[in-house]
């Protein structure tokens, strides 16, 4: 979910700054479930996290794992459309 809104808010930049509380807001999530959703992210490395001191954090998109994972639910869905066809 969090993805979804960097990369709708921010287009095709792969750097993006946006607070934990404005991606809450967005999502209509607790600013608690937002860092979950980062911590999650980050471990599947869609995104990195560098640290930045005291000032809001940057989130780097690691374009290949995301094209990778968006192709994936494609012919999943392409996948199940086509299964329901046949039968």
């Amino acid at each position: 979910m969090v993805l979804i809104v960097v990369i709708w808010a921010y287009g095709s930049k792969t750097e993006v700054y946006p607070s934990i509380k404005y991606m809450a807001c967005a999502l209509a999530r607790s600013c608690i479930t937002i860092n979950r959703y980062i911590k999650e992210l980050v471990s599947l490395n869609f995104i990195v996290k560098p640290r930045r001191g005291s000032i809001s954090n940057i989130y780097i998109l690691v374009k290949n794992k995301i094209n990778n994972a968006v192709e994936r639910l494609r012919q999943a869905k392409n996948g199940s459309l086509s299964d329901c066809l046949i039968n």
